[in-house]
C-alpha cells in the first residue's frame, strides 16, 4: 500500500504523533476539525445536533450529482422528506419485502452454483456482491429484476458520482482541466444514463392502474402531512438515487469485507456454518427468523467495526461552542472519523483483530457507549439500517451454507478511500460447492 496517498494512514499517523483523538487544521481561510472522540461525536450527532448541519461538501457538491434527497439536504426540507419517507422503512414494510429479498439471493446463489458446476471457480466477490445488492435494492424499489446492462449502468454511475464529487472537493482548481479533457463529460454521461433509467420506471409506474406494493409505490403515494400533495418526479428521482447510492454501495462493501475476513479465520467460518445449518429459512422468512442468526449478526457487526463502509461523516458548525474543553468555531467543517473510532485502542481490546465475540450477548454490554456507529447516530441515523442488516444476514447465511471459499493468492488488501471504502483491486476468490 502506498501510504503517502492513503488518507486513513495519514490521519492515523497524525493522531498517533500528537497523541490526540481530535485535531484542528487551518486550510486557507477555512477551519477544519477531525475527531474520533466518542463523546464529541455523540454531542455533534445527537446531543446538540441542531448546531451541526451536513457540510457544503454534501449539500452543494454531492447533491449536484446525487440530487437533493434525505442524504444531501438540511433543515426543514430534510425533516419534511425524512418524515415522508420514513414509513417505507418501518419494520412492517421491511418484513413485507423479505420474501422478495430472499428470492433474489437464492436466484443469485443458484447462478453462482451453476457456474461452479460448469467448472468456473474463480470469482471477484466484490463484483458478485455488487450484482447481488443491486438486484435486491432494485427488487425492493421496482418489484422487478434488472438486466446485466442496467446493473452496469448503476455500477458505473455510482462510481462516477463518487469520483467526480471527490475530485471537486480535493482539487476544485482543476475543474477547468477536467472539462477540457472530457473527464467531466464522461462522468456526467454515466450519471445521465442512471437518471434516464430511473425516470422511465417512475413514468411507467405513474400510469400503472394496479401498482405493486414496493418502495416506488410508497414514494408515489406518500403525501406531505396535512395535505394531498405528493412528490414531483424530480423529488422521487432524487430520493431513489440516494437509496441506490447509500443502499447498494455500502452494503456491497460491507459484505465483501465480511467474506474477506471470514476467509482468513477458519474458526469463525466453522461457527457460522454450524449456526446456519441449525436454522431452516423457508421461502418466506420473518424478521424473527433472520434475527435468530445471532452469530451471523456478530460477524457482520465486527466486520463493519473494522471496515465501516462510511469511514467518516461530515458536519458544519452553525455557532461557536465548547464540547468539554474542545472549542468549535462557527463555520468549522468537522470530519467524524468512524474508522478511527472503531479501531481505537482506548476503547477496543486488540482493536485491529477480527473477533465477532465482542458482539455476543454476554460481551456487547462491555462495549463503550458511542464507539460503534456503522449506520451513524441521532436523527440522521441511516433510514435503511434495518433493511441492510436483514439483507446482509441473509446473504452471508446463504453464502457460507452453499460455498467454500478462499482468496486467490497472492493478494494484498488495499483500500480505495472515496466517500465509502472498498477493496481497491476487487476480492478474487476461488469457490467450490459445500455438497
Amino acid at each position: 500500500m502506498r501510504h503517502s496517498k492513503n488518507p486513513i494512514y495519514l490521519i492515523n499517523k497524525t493522531l498517533s504523533t500528537y497523541e490526540t483523538s481530535t485535531y484542528h487544521l487551518q486550510v486557507g481561510k477555512a477551519r477544519r476539525m477531525l475527531t474520533q472522540d466518542p463523546e464529541v461525536i455523540n454531542h455533534i450527532l445527537q446531543k446538540n445536533h441542531k448546531n451541526y448541519l451536513k457540510s457544503k461538501i454534501v449539500t452543494e457538491t454531492l447533491s449536484k450529482y446525487a440530487g437533493k434527497g434525505i442524504l444531501t439536504t438540511n433543515g426543514d426540507y430534510w425533516l419534511k422528506q425524512r418524515r415522508l419517507i420514513q414509513p417505507g422503512f418501518h419494520k412492517q414494510k421491511i418484513e413485507s419485502l423479505l420474501s422478495d429479498m430472499h428470492a433474489v439471493i437464492i436466484t443469485m446463489m443458484d447462478d453462482i452454483e451453476a457456474q461452479i458446476t460448469k467448472g468456473h471457480h474463480e470469482f471477484d466477490i466484490l463484483d458478485e456482491m455488487t450484482k447481488m445488492t443491486l438486484r435486491i435494492v432494485s427488487k425492493a424499489l421496482f418489484s422487478t429484476d434488472i438486466t446485466e446492462e442496467q446493473i452496469n449502468i448503476l455500477k458505473e454511475g455510482v462510481q462516477s458520482l463518487q469520483d467526480i464529487t471527490l475530485k471537486e472537493v480535493q482539487n476544485p482548481f482543476l475543474s477547468g482541466w477536467r472539462k477540457l479533457s472530457g473527464e467531466q463529460k464522461r462522468s456526467e454521461a454515466h450519471l445521465e444514463r442512471i437518471y434516464k433509467m430511473i425516470s422511465a420506471y417512475i413514468n411507467e409506474r405513474r400510469s400503472d392502474p394496479s401498482p405493486p406494493s414496493d418502495l416506488m409505490t410508497m414514494l408515489l403515494d406518500a403525501r406531505y402531512e396535512g395535505t394531498d400533495i405528493g412528490m414531483t418526479n424530480q423529488q422521487i428521482l432524487d430520493e431513489i438515487l440516494i437509496i441506490f447510492v447509500a443502499g447498494f454501495e455500502t452494503t456491497t462493501n460491507a459484505l465483501t469485507f465480511c467474506l474477506y475476513l471470514v476467509s482468513q479465520h477458519p474458526h469463525v467460518l466453522s461457527a457460522l456454518q454450524k449456526e446456519v445449518a441449525g436454522i431452516k429459512l423457508n421461502s418466506n422468512p420473518s424478521m424473527k427468523d433472520i434475527m435468530g442468526l445471532k452469530y451471523t449478526g456478530q460477524v457482520i457487526s465486527e466486520s463493519m467495526r473494522l471496515y465501516p463502509p462510511a469511514w467518516f461523516m461530515d458536519r458544519e458548525a452553525i455557532e461557536d461552542e465548547y464540547i468539554g474543553e474542545e472549542k468549535i468555531s462557527a463555520g468549522e467543517i468537522i470530519a467524524l472519523y468512524t474508522y478511527g473510532l472503531h479501531r481505537s485502542a482506548k476503547y477496543w481490546k486488540d482493536p485491529d483483530s477480527f473477533n465477532p465475540d465482542r458482539f455476543s450477548e454476554e460481551n456487547k454490554s462491555q462495549i463503550t457507549a458511542n464507539t460503534f456507529i456503522p449506520f451513524g447516530k441521532g436523527p440522521r441515523l441511516c433510514i435503511g439500517s434495518q433493511f441492510a442488516q436483514m439483507e446482509m444476514n441473509l446473504v452471508l447465511a446463504q453464502f457460507v451454507k452453499r460455498f467454500s471459499f478462499r482468496l486467490i493468492e497472492p493478494y494484498s488488501l488495499e483500500l480505495d478511500t472515496k466517500i465509502t471504502i472498498r477493496p481497491k483491486h476487487g476480492m478474487p476468490m476461488r469457490l467450490a460447492l459445500q455438497y
